[in-house]
Formats: structure tokens, sequence, C-alpha cells
């Protein structure tokens, strides 16, 4: 259950940090177009 466990753990802190990731890059290239329509 232990080894089972560790693997798990870390898979779901992986899995956490890539949906964060790939949260702010699509948060940050929404606030890139929307500068670009805004101010060009």
């Amino acid at each position: 259950m232990h080894f089972l466990g560790l693997p798990m753990s870390v898979g779901g802190i992986y899995l956490r940090w890539l949906g964060g990731s790939v949260y702010y890059a699509l948060a940050g290239s929404m606030l890139v177009v929307a500068g670009w329509l805004i101010f060009r």
C-alpha cells in the first residue's frame, strides 16, 4: 500500500502542476490577445 500510494501522490502533484501551468498559459494568452485588441 505504501509503495502504491507514493507514485499515486507524486502523479497527483504532477497532474495538478501540469493543469495549473496549462491554466496559466491559457490565461496569459487571453490577456495578450485582449491587450493586442485594445492597444493595436
